[in-house]
C-alpha cells in the first residue's frame, strides 16, 4: 500500500470538486477515460468492483479492512499501473477492490474508486471547501498559508497512512480520531472507557443505525449527546459543543467541521493546517427525531431518538414508512432513493407527515421539528 510514484515535479495542480452528497468528489483518468472518485483520507485507494472488472486487474493480494462501522472483512488487492488527477501521473499504486453496490447509500454516489490516503501521502493537500476546490503538489511552500491559522498534529496508521488526530473534550482525550474527508459527521466519537461519564452528561440518546460504511451500517448503536465545554484540536479551542458520542464503531472528524475550515494536509511534517472560513459552531439538534434507512426498495426507520415526539406516537426502529408528505414510500425506487439522501429530504423539511406500518395497518401522525438540546432541562 506504500508503493507507486509520483511521475511529476516542481507543479502545483487544482481540479475542481463535487460537494452535494457532503462529501468532496473528483475526476481521475484511468487509461485515457474519466471516473468519478471520492477523496478520501479516512481509506486507502479503491477501485470500484464493476471498473476492476472492466480494467481487468489482476489480483495480488487480500488483506482485512474495517469500514467506518468496525465491520472488518477481508478485500483483494490490485495494482493500478496509471492514473491520473488533472496533469499529474501517478504509477504503480496499490488499490483494493470493493463492490459499493451492495450498499444502497454508497450505490447513489455513482463512484467509481477513491483516492486514498495512501496516495495522498506522497503529495502536499489543499481542500478549499468555499471554492470546491482541491489543490495538490509537491513543495509545501507554495501554499497561501495566512499568520492566523491552527496546526493538527497528526499520526499516521503506518499501512494506509491514514491521518489521526487527537482530540481533548474537557478532561476526556481521544488519541485515534480519523482526520476522515469521507465522512459527512462533525465529530462523531466513541464513548469507550468514559462511557459512565457520558451517561452522566448526555442531553439526550438515539438508539439505532445512523450511518453506513462500505460494508453496511453495522447494526444497531446506542448514541449519546453531550454539551461539551472545551474542545481542543492542537492549538484550535472550541467552546460549548453539542458532540455525538457512538457506543461502538470508529472515531472521525468529518465534513460537518472541516467544511468551515481551509484545510492543508501535510504528511511530511506530520500536521494539519487549518485557516478558518466559516468556522465550526454546533450548539443545536433540530429535526424530526427519525433517521431513514433504505433497504430492497423499502424506507425504514433506522434510528430514533429516546423521549421524541415520533417515539411517543408509535414509531419504532425497524417501522416502515409508507408515505412521507407527498411522496409515496411503498415501492421505491433508486432515483427516489437516491434523491432523498442527496437532498437530505429530512432535514429540508418543516414538518413530516407519515404514513407508517403498524401491527399491519395504516398509521398516520403529523411530526414537528424538535430542539433536542432542551430534552434534558424539560424533564
Amino acid at each position: 500500500m506504500q508503493g507507486g510514484r509520483v511521475m511529476n515535479t516542481n507543479f502545483v495542480e487544482k481540479i475542481p470538486f463535487d460537494f452535494s452528497f457532503g462529501i468532496p468528489l473528483m475526476q481521475v483518468k484511468i487509461q485515457g477515460k474519466s471516473y468519478q472518485f471520492l477523496f478520501d483520507t479516512g481509506a486507502p485507494n479503491v477501485i470500484g468492483k464493476e471498473l476492476a472488472d472492466q480494467l481487468k486487474y489482476k489480483t495480488i493480494s487480500t488483506v482485512d479492512i474495517s469500514d467506518s462501522q468496525g465491520v472488518k472483512q477481508k478485500q483483494k488487492t490490485i495494482l493500478v499501473d496509471e492514473l491520473q488527477i488533472g496533469d499529474v501521473l501517478f504509477k504503480g499504486m496499490a488499490a483494493l477492490i470493493i463492490d459499493y453496490n451492495k450498499v444502497f447509500e454508497l450505490g447513489c454516489l455513482k463512484i467509481d474508486g477513491i483516492i486514498g490516503s495512501n496516495l495522498m501521502s506522497k503529495l502536499y493537500w489543499q481542500i478549499d471547501y468555499e471554492s470546491k476546490e482541491i489543490t495538490f503538489t509537491d513543495r509545501m511552500s507554495l501554499f497561501d498559508i495566512p499568520q492566523e491559522h491552527y496546526v493538527l498534529p497528526m499520526r499516521e496508521r503506518w499501512s494506509q497512512k491514514k491521518p489521526l488526530v487527537r482530540i481533548t473534550m474537557d478532561r476526556m482525550t481521544f488519541n485515534n480520531v480519523t482526520f476522515d474527508t469521507g465522512a459527512t459527521g462533525g465529530f462523531s466519537m466513541v464513548m469507550g472507557a468514559a462511557k459512565d461519564h457520558i451517561d452522566s452528561l448526555a442531553i439526550f440518546t438515539m438508539k439505532g443505525s445512523n450511518s453506513v460504511g462500505v460494508y453496511g451500517d453495522g447494526g444497531s448503536s446506542d448514541f449519546k449527546y453531550v454539551m461539551i465545554d472545551t474542545v481542543r484540536l492542537g492549538n484550535l479551542e472550541l467552546f460549548d459543543q453539542l458532540i455525538e458520542f457512538e457506543s461502538k464503531g470508529a472515531m472521525t472528524l468529518g465534513n460537518r467541521f472541516l467544511k468551515g475550515y481551509r484545510v492543508i494536509l501535510d504528511w511530511h511534517q506530520q500536521q494539519v493546517i487549518l485557516i478558518e472560513n466559516l468556522g465550526f459552531d454546533h450548539k443545536k439538534e433540530e429535526h424530526f427525531g427519525i433517521r431513514l434507512k433504505f433497504k430492497e426498495e423499502k424506507v425504514y426507520v433506522g434510528a430514533l431518538v429516546s423521549g421524541s415526539y415520533a417515539e411517543a406516537k408509535g414509531l419504532e426502529i425497524g417501522t416502515q414508512i409508507l408515505q412521507m408528505n407527498d411522496y409515496n414510500l411503498r415501492s421505491v425506487n433508486d432515483s427516489l432513493g437516491c434523491y432523498m439522501i442527496k437532498t437530505r429530504m429530512l432535514d429540508q423539511l418543516d414538518t413530516l407527515q407519515l404514513t407508517f406500518d403498524r401491527n399491519g395497518m395504516e398509521t398516520q401522525v403529523m411530526l414537528m421539528k424538535q430542539d433536542f438540546t432542551q430534552m434534558k432541562q424539560k424533564s
